[in-house]
């Protein structure tokens, strides 16, 4: 509680805020709460910039298991952190019903999959995320 002398719990309003917000708009085959974009949401609450893509045809891969995750969707949720750091998280469509999961997050404290370059190889992880720190 951020002010212990009020009525209320602010912190405890904000979070159960942010869970209706994510069950309303993040919920596909699981409550929206318990998804990787309202998990994300819940601990860190509006990003400040979102990016919606595709990520089309890619050239020159030798992975077949990135050949299969062509055109696919993906989210980057940027967020300024208080320490003045910027961050990302990329949600990819790793199954084919929108449920978008969190594969990659340079942040210590999120774990995305720990093989995301099963989904993307590094040139293509790039490529999508290139420009996004500007």
């Amino acid at each position: 509680d951020p002010n212990p002398l009020s009525q209320k719990n602010e912190f405890l309003e904000q979070i159960e805020q942010r869970i209706e917000y994510a069950n309303k708009n993040f919920s596909s085959v699981r409550a929206g709460w318990e998804s990787d974009k309202g998990r994300i949401y819940v601990k860190y609450g509006e990003p400040f910039e979102i990016y919606e893509g595709n990520t089309g045809k890619f050239d020159g891969l030798a992975n077949t298991d990135q050949q299969f995750f062509q055109n696919r969707d993906y989210e980057l949720w940027k967020y300024h952190m208080e320490d003045g750091r910027d961050e990302i998280f990329l949600f990819f469509e790793t199954q084919t019903f929108g449920d978008l999961r969190l594969i990659y997050s340079e942040t210590n404290s999120e774990v995305g999959f720990a093989r995301w370059q099963k989904y993307l190889s590094e040139e293509n992880l790039k490529k999508i995320i290139g420009g996004f720190y500007e």
